[in-house]
């Protein structure tokens, strides 16, 4: 199973006040990205982008925690991601 490093270039805080300043996240399996439409994390989709995270991340990232991520942070953890969707990136 592949895996991304990211490192938050602002870590985000959880409600425990604990800081995350990178994360691990797993290539998603068919139960992760249940309710999910690929065309949707293909576009970078903020609210498919924020439902996704929590479900391959490691550590947990929550519901909550994953809003708190800075908008270059996401987009270039969701480009990241999209390196999972292509067949040539293995």
């Amino acid at each position: 199973m592949r895996t991304i490093d990211f490192k938050f270039t602002n870590p985000l805080e959880t409600q425990a006040g604990d800081p995350i300043e990178k994360v691990t996240l797993r290539e998603p399996d068919a139960g992760a990205l249940r309710g999910l439409k690929l065309v949707d994390l293909m576009q970078l989709d903020v609210v498919s982008l924020h439902a996704l995270i929590p479900r391959i991340s490691e550590p947990h990232i929550d519901k909550v925690t994953v809003k708190q991520i800075s908008l270059p942070d996401l987009a270039e953890l969701g480009g990241e991601l999209l390196d999972f969707f292509d067949p040539r990136s293995s």
